[in-house]
């Protein structure tokens, strides 16, 4: 299945920060996993979310991938995405 996001929980950036609340809790997540985040609909899979995040942020795609593949098992723990 590909990565998607929680139907329950809300993305809001307020100034510099983006947050994602899930019923009482708050996380906070910096700007590229806020792009993770927004990539996370489910159209795409975890190598084509890590490709787009390297091409977007120019860096190499083996650390996109490390860093992805972190982001999205943190988020699945906590029950942001699916």
């Amino acid at each position: 299945m590909n990565p998607t996001r929680v139907y329950y929980v809300v993305f809001r950036k307020i100034k510099d920060r983006y947050i994602l609340l899930k019923h009482d809790e708050a996380f906070e997540i910096n700007e590229v996993g806020s792009k993770i985040w927004e990539l996370c609909s489910g159209e795409r899979t975890e190598k084509e979310i890590a490709a787009e995040i390297a091409q977007h942020y120019t860096i190499p795609l083996e650390g996109a991938e490390k860093d992805v593949g972190e982001f999205l098992t943190d988020m699945r723990e906590l029950g942001l995405i699916e």
